[in-house]
């Protein structure tokens, strides 16, 4: 598998949404990361690289914005699939982020379908080998200004 393309990175401060997303996963034989806030998320995310990053916006130390904001500005090319992970509407959610994602997932969510789709991303992108450009989940979210950044694969 090439670098980066199986790991998930899980970033959510409520402990008890965190294990469960992690343990789903893990079931699914994923990698994964997980962090309970925005920093140190942050460190995860400049340091290795993830097919996917599940992020909560209402964070701890730095809020999920702010994170993704820094890591864009730390790693320009990254190119991981975002899924934001909120109680907040798609609009608000649209306009409070620097940078587009690739879905937001509402609140309460359904873990099964969660990781149904993560682990259709990190095998997509594993069987075609990375490196491939993409297509947002959801671009009727975005004007062409503001499309997502590249998937991983």
């Amino acid at each position: 598998m090439v670098d980066g393309l199986g790991k998930v990175l899980v970033v959510e401060d409520d402990d008890a949404i965190r294990t469960l997303l992690v343990t789903a996963l893990h079931r699914e034989h994923l990698e994964v990361d997980a962090a309970s806030d925005g920093l140190e998320a942050l460190r995860f995310a400049t340091a290795a690289e993830y097919a996917v990053i599940l992020l909560d916006l209402m964070l701890p130390r730095l809020n999920g914005a702010d994170f993704l904001e820094a890591l864009y500005q730390a790693r320009p090319a990254v190119r991981s699939v975002v899924l934001v992970l909120t109680a907040f509407d798609d609009a608000g959610v649209a306009r409070m982020l620097p940078q587009p994602v690739h879905a937001i997932i509402r609140k309460p969510f359904d873990v099964p379908q969660l990781v149904s789709i993560v682990s259709e991303i990190v095998r997509t992108c594993a069987s075609r080998g990375g490196n491939r450009a993409g297509e947002s989940t959801s671009p009727e979210l975005f004007d062409q200004d503001r499309r997502p950044p590249e998937l991983a694969c």
